[in-house]
């Protein structure tokens, strides 16, 4: 593998952080009784990892009432991760295409 190879897997995974980090968010994310899902599947808590996904990803609370304030905390870092790297992916385009 060359030097350019090697630089070229770098910047393929250096453009694919802010994507990976915006998921990686809804994981880490403590859910609103104190847990993230993470924690809980660590726990092998496997109910409240559910009960914390339903919160979390879904905006559902214990009442089943729809929280769309929820979703906005939730779901804004894994849509700005994405469109990040997507303006990333085609920088990374132009310039291939102008060099």
């Amino acid at each position: 593998m060359g030097v350019s190879e090697l630089a070229n897997k770098l910047v393929s995974a250096a453009i694919q952080g802010p994507r990976i980090f915006g998921i990686a968010s809804i994981f880490l994310r403590q859910g609103y009784k104190g847990n993230s899902i993470a924690d809980d599947l660590q726990n092998f808590d496997i109910k409240g990892a559910l009960i914390d996904a339903r919160e979390i990803v879904g905006g559902i609370d214990d009442d089943g009432n729809f929280q769309p304030e929820w979703l906005k905390t939730t779901w804004k870092p894994v849509i700005v991760g994405d469109l990040a790297t997507r303006g990333l992916q085609l920088i990374r385009r132009v310039i291939r295409e102008v060099v």
